[in-house]
């Protein structure tokens, strides 16, 4: 029995090893460039679906705030704002607020009105973790810009936006297979933003979540597919079984040594 524990032990530990060397998890984020194609995947993976609009941000003679350059703007479950490094300077004014100014106007209401530099960069913030996110874009990396957004600080994944040209207005969205607080895009950018749309965890998820969105089987049906990227994460599964099996196999080496022991 005592041979049988330690077999035992020492298999667990060679699969956790194996398991931990050759399967760093892989966090895959879809990209969508449809609004409505967002929605399903949102509807298909269980998820809670959330939107926000800036038309209803007040301005500072109602009480409220409308410029996120300086400080942190609150909208409902979420907050932005412009984080730049000690030799940066956020630009303010007309831009890193809500604004109706027609020029990156994404529709005939408030929006906001984002410019990003070299150090300087737009952080969205969720209250509750978030799978996937969206939003209605005009001049989104244009011409010469370079934006690329990150999730959870790059914890996540990293994605490259889609380019656009001549100001265009625009939609781009993604989902992750694993969920985020946070998103930041960076880069020297200046693009309007507004009809947010997120997915969160249901309260009471009643199927499962990240099932497939569509099939390839024959005469089953078909779904226009995203395109999707893969980002490297940390697996903590195969961690703790490592610290199991090693566990295991140090009690086993010890009731093996006190049986010995009792019976000289």
């Amino acid at each position: 029995m005592i041979y049988f524990s330690k077999y035992l032990a020492g298999y667990v530990l060679f699969i956790g090893l194996l398991s931990f060397w050759g399967g760093s998890n892989a966090s895959v984020i879809s990209t969508y460039t449809e609004r409505p194609d967002l929605k399903s995947a949102i509807f298909e993976l269980g998820l809670q679906k959330r939107t926000k609009s800036f038309n209803r941000v007040k301005g500072v003679r109602k009480g409220g705030q409308r410029s996120f350059a300086s400080q942190p703007l609150r909208i409902g479950d979420l907050s932005m704002a412009m984080e730049a490094e000690e030799s940066a300077a956020i630009p303010e004014g007309k831009r890193n607020r809500v604004t109706k100014r027609p020029r990156f106007r994404v529709n005939q209401t408030k929006y906001a009105w984002v410019k990003t530099a070299e150090g300087v960069n737009l952080v969205m913030t969720f209250d509750t973790p978030v799978y996937a996110f969206g939003a209605k874009f005009r001049g989104l990396n244009n011409d010469l810009a370079s934006m690329s957004i990150t999730l959870d600080g790059g914890a996540v994944g990293q994605l490259e936006s889609p380019k656009t040209s001549n100001g265009k207005r625009s939609f781009f969205g993604f989902v992750s297979d694993v969920a985020f607080t946070s998103i930041t895009f960076s880069g020297k950018d200046t693009f309007g933003m507004d009809k947010l749309i997120y997915g969160i965890t249901p309260e009471a998820p009643s199927i499962t979540l990240f099932t497939p969105l569509s099939t390839t089987e024959p005469g089953g049906p078909q779904q226009r597919g995203p395109q999707s990227t893969a980002a490297s994460v940390p697996a903590p599964a195969p961690l703790l079984l490592v610290g199991f099996a090693i566990v295991g196999w140090g009690t086993t080496r010890f009731i093996r040594r006190q049986i010995i022991e009792r019976s000289r």
